[in-house]
């Protein structure tokens, strides 16, 4: 799923330009629509285009395993990935256990080249997104 941004420009038109104060209006709105990019100063430097985020979800993983894998290849610990998700600690460690477990790899470092090699890496858990923002996929708004 690529995110898109979306920049809407009035188009105004001589609306009465019979006396001498010409009256302009509104006669309609252009949109421009280009995909949205997602990067790091970091990855910049290092010479990565920014790449679009993803919101369709590998199903290896449940959405709570998600949410564990983003905070975790954004290089949070197991201690602020529980102050986050308001949970205890131990249920963090325990599913980076089972995360480490479905996709072959013993660390938070070789989860984020796994990721990498597969495109997950850019996924968005939508349960982490603010109430206010709106994902949309081939079957309507989440």
């Amino acid at each position: 799923m690529q995110p898109y941004l979306f920049d809407f420009y009035p188009q105004f038109d001589c609306v009465n330009d019979q006396s001498e104060d010409v009256e302009f209006g509104c006669i309609g709105t252009v949109c421009h629509v280009r995909p949205f990019a997602f990067g790091s100063t970091l990855k910049c430097v290092d010479g990565e285009a920014p790449r679009p985020a993803m919101f369709d979800r590998y199903r290896r993983f449940t959405e709570k395993e998600w949410e564990i894998i983003f905070f975790t290849l954004h290089g949070l610990t197991a201690k602020d990935v529980a102050r986050r998700l308001k949970i205890s600690n131990r249920t963090v460690e325990n599913r980076l256990r089972v995360i480490f477990n479905k996709s072959g790899t013993h660390s938070a470092r070789e989860l984020a080249m796994h990721c990498r090699e597969n495109g997950t890496d850019r996924y968005i858990p939508p349960s982490l997104l603010s109430p206010s923002s709106h994902v949309l996929n081939n079957y309507g708004a989440q």
